[in-house]
């Protein structure tokens, strides 16, 4: 797959190919990331080697074991997925909505 250029809201280097189903491949790339104290919200861009339209979905990592989810952390987490969900209504070419 190495002809199928890297998607123009990539990050960084995507992961290596690796096959998916009948002859297709796949790898991962990050297409948008923030972090705050314990916590990072990534989107994460799903390409194909068939050329369907990358797929993206938004995921949460809690880097912070010791810490339970107090209303600080519920806040910063609840900024964080808004923020993201933005993001991934502009990245899919959506308006996103004003709440």
């Amino acid at each position: 797959c190495a002809h199928i250029p890297t998607p123009p809201d990539a990050l960084d280097v995507p992961a290596p190919w690796l096959p998916w189903d009948d002859d297709v491949a796949q790898r991962t790339y990050t297409c948008w990331a923030q972090q705050m104290p314990g916590v990072a919200v990534t989107i994460i861009g799903y390409q194909y080697s068939d050329g369907r339209p990358v797929y993206r979905e938004i995921y949460v990592e809690d880097s912070d074991d010791a810490c339970d989810m107090n209303a600080e952390r519920a806040r910063i987490l609840g900024r964080l997925l808004v923020d993201a969900a933005d993001a991934l209504d502009r990245l899919n070419g959506v308006t996103p909505p004003f709440i």
